[in-house]
């Protein structure tokens, strides 16, 4: 357990009145919908901006610019009965959100706790050893008994999560990648009275503090998506394929790799562009080599050929650090969900996958160390195999 999952658990959150009206956003603005609309109806949120912090419109924290987006991922990812059973039902709830990596939690964490402080809230990235299913389910239940809806927000829910929170779960809710609807939301919050587009190539292989901090202070809302055009390149370095040599021409790699690699290029972009499915897609090839011999040049000869971005990931920096199974998991997830922010089709090219540990060379103890790790990759890579 972590600090901030035990505090005030078991307590009630009393709250003075001010003799103020509050004005309520997110999703505390979706509750008073609820309540004006028909049950039927969907709920939206058009209301006005309220700052803690005493800003303007137009000068928005980072912390605000996050929940704004947080906010409009939230209304996409649930339905009007869904936010009526959270904001609304007099029951406490029990959710769950799974969220795409684990740069979401904490910002999540903390919308969460600005729209209803008596909210128990369990976020967990599953990098510490008490993130699992077997801890924290007396606290949960000590919640619910005092009265207060529980919500847990993790990549991987059922293993992160406590057991009883993910069995009395209410709702589930699934957020997706970072998308252009839920920026420009907060763009508008963010530059009010303007109408600038963010382009979905603007937003590839960004996080929410990239964002956030793209909108800064002292930009302007063109100068904004700019801002995040650079981060996007910059977070692509080292994926450039604009200068890889072409692949139909580089008989240096060899005449057998030469030709694999023509195959697959070839594939992905039967694919990409309709004429062949996935099931009949080749799906990936493994090259072996000395240091220096080209294999990741070729990598990018392929991407370039097929026309996809290139993403590349070093398995070895997964165990750099004497890492934790949980840390190791959670690199392989943020490297899947980062090849989902690229594109409907990309290219990951897995360098230095001699790290991985080899089964048949451990003692049982290593064996169960490193077991999660594979069936993770497993259950990552046919996640992405059954989705294209």
């Amino acid at each position: 357990m972590t600090e901030r999952e035990t505090r005030d658990v078991g307590t009630a959150d009393t709250v003075a009145g001010t003799g103020r009206a509050s004005q309520k956003h997110g999703f505390a603005a979706l509750r008073q919908s609820a309540v004006a609309h028909d049950p039927d109806d969907d709920i939206d949120d058009h209301d006005a901006v309220t700052l803690d912090d005493g800003n303007t419109v137009g000068s928005l924290s980072r912390g605000e610019i996050g929940n704004k987006i947080v906010a409009a991922a939230l209304r996409r990812a649930t339905t009007a009965a869904d936010r009526r059973r959270i904001l609304r039902d007099r029951r406490p709830a029990v959710v769950v959100i799974t969220v795409p990596s684990s740069a979401w939690i904490e910002i999540v964490e903390r919308y969460l706790k600005s729209i209803k402080r008596d909210w128990f809230v369990v976020a967990r990235s599953g990098t510490d050893r008490q993130h699992t299913a077997n801890v924290g389910n007396e606290e949960v239940a000590k919640a619910l008994l005092w009265g207060r809806s529980v919500i847990g927000v993790a990549t991987d829910p059922g293993r992160q999560l406590p057991g009883a929170l993910t069995a009395a779960a209410d709702v589930q809710i699934e957020l997706g990648d970072l998308d252009v609807h839920s920026v420009h939301t907060a763009m508008r919050s963010r530059f009010p009275g303007t109408s600038v587009a963010v382009p979905a190539d603007a937003l590839t292989a960004l996080q929410l503090d990239d964002v956030a901090a793209a909108m800064r202070p002292g930009v302007t809302a063109e100068e904004a998506v700019e801002l995040m055009r650079r981060a996007s390149r910059r977070r692509s370095a080292g994926n450039d394929v604009s200068t890889a040599p072409n692949l139909y021409t580089a008989i240096e790699f060899g005449a057998f790799a030469q030709a694999a690699a023509i195959a697959l290029a070839q594939d992905i972009r039967d694919f990409k562009e309709g004429r062949q499915s996935w099931a009949d897609s080749m799906k990936g090839l493994l090259f072996f080599g000395k240091p220096g011999t080209g294999k990741s040049v070729l990598c990018a000869s392929i991407a370039a050929a097929a026309g996809v971005p290139l993403l590349r990931f070093s398995v070895a920096s997964m165990f750099d650090k004497n890492s934790h199974l949980g840390t190791v998991i959670e690199s392989l997830k943020n490297a899947m969900h980062q090849a989902a922010t690229l594109g409907s089709c990309c290219l990951m090219a897995l360098e230095e996958v001699e790290f991985i540990p080899r089964r048949d060379r451990l003692d049982a103890r290593g064996r169960d160390w490193v077991d999660p790790y594979h069936r993770s990759a497993v259950v990552a890579h046919r996640r992405r195999d059954r989705s294209g």
